[in-house]
């Protein structure tokens, strides 16, 4: 018998369901089969909505490259330690987007892409995203400065209503493309973001505001030298401090960046954790 479905939470955050294995319900009785693992969160192009997420299927036979697939919001169900799909609903696979009336090749994930205000001003990444699991509505976007800096300084929650947005054009490069081909994208903020204190670092439970006045001062001096020196952040990948190496590889359309949606997730955990890419 096929164990009871749980009551999904009103909210979610990105980390809580990241990883988290994925069934299909049983033939005829028998039990569910695993489908595979969450391996990305997707973004509405426009709006500040999360649409979806990814399941990353196993090879078949350790040889044949299965791509991912997509379930929106209202595609899944949740049970005791794993989601429950149904593959032949239209929330599930080709006919998702369609049903949700969006273009795939438009959509885009937040991520790793650089957290910026509309002059230019810069906060620092996206890091967890706290969502609402009935519409997918963006509740917080916490700030990701790098895992150094985070254990130190502690996080920054922006509220929904200080973010306006994914933005095209402004940020960080993140694609490969060669001369006028790469895109450059950021997630815009109010100005009023680069005011807020970070929480619960280690610094903050010393008592040490000397930390605080620093990271002021090393985010100043990040936007001169990105105004002066663009390749400075990739020197920063390899310090381990910079978090935007997946974003750097992201790409945002789609269409644009075949290969680089479904790897996007592992680079920008390697980059998070200061790991280098393999071979």
């Amino acid at each position: 018998m096929r164990k009871e479905c749980s009551v999904k939470k009103s909210e979610y955050l990105i980390s809580e369901l990241l990883g988290v294995p994925v069934y299909e319900p049983g033939k005829k009785g028998k039990p569910s089969k695993r489908v595979g693992k969450v391996r990305h969160f997707v973004f509405h192009p426009k709006a500040r909505r999360v649409v979806g997420f990814t399941v990353k299927r196993p090879d078949i036979a350790l040889m044949a490259h299965r791509s991912d697939l997509f379930v929106t919001l209202d595609g899944f169900e949740i049970e005791e330690g794993h989601i429950l799909i149904d593959p032949k609903s239209s929330s599930v696979g080709k006919a998702a987007c369609k049903h949700l009336g969006i273009s795939w090749d438009e959509c885009i994930m937040w991520q790793g892409l650089p957290l910026m205000t509309e002059a230019g001003d810069r906060c620092g990444f996206v890091g967890d995203v706290r969502f609402a699991s009935a519409d997918g509505a963006v509740k917080v976007v916490s700030v990701d400065r790098g895992k150094t800096a985070d254990i130190l300084l502690g996080y920054t929650d922006i509220p929904a209503s200080l973010v306006k947005g994914f933005k095209l054009g402004v940020g960080d490069r993140l694609n490969n493309e060669d001369g006028e081909d790469f895109l450059r994208g950021a997630i815009i903020v109010s100005p009023e973001v680069l005011d807020m204190a970070p929480e619960g670092g280690l610094a903050e439970k010393a008592g040490t505001a000397s930390a605080v006045v620093n990271d002021k001062a090393s985010r100043a001096a990040a936007n001169v030298s990105a105004k002066v020196k663009p390749a400075a952040a990739e020197a920063a990948h390899k310090a381990g401090e910079a978090v935007n190496d997946g974003a750097y590889k992201l790409g945002v359309q789609l269409s644009k960046t075949k290969g680089m949606f479904s790897n996007f997730k592992e680079e920008y955990r390697r980059a998070r954790n200061g790991e280098d890419s393999e071979e």
